[in-house]
């Protein structure tokens, strides 16, 4: 039982870490003060949308591949994801979003 807590626990720090990260980087993208509003319910809509349709199917996976099985699944479902922001790192992606440096 504690092992399970220990695990729930890390779990719900890094959504939490990665749902600020997310956050700020969907601000960062969104810089028309006009657009703004229109931009970030789309891009958050957009992100949303593969976790609302791939969810259904979950526990069908997780029967089918047992609960080990099914967790290695899901780690090598997010190395693709995790292979593209390391492809727009190296490409100066993230740094392009960076605040301006303040002339003063």
């Amino acid at each position: 039982m504690s092992a399970l807590s220990v695990a729930i626990m890390i779990e719900n720090f890094a959504t939490a870490i990665g749902t600020v990260i997310f956050v700020g980087y969907l601000s960062a993208l969104c810089r028309n003060p006009l657009h703004t509003a229109t931009q970030y319910a789309l891009l958050t809509a957009l992100a949303s949308t593969g976790r609302t349709f791939f969810a259904s199917g979950t526990g069908f996976a997780a029967k089918a591949l047992g609960w080990p099985a099914f967790f290695v699944a899901c780690v090598f479902t997010a190395l693709p994801a995790l292979a593209l922001l390391l492809c727009l790192q190296k490409r100066g992606h993230f740094r392009a979003l960076e605040a301006p440096e303040d002339a003063s």
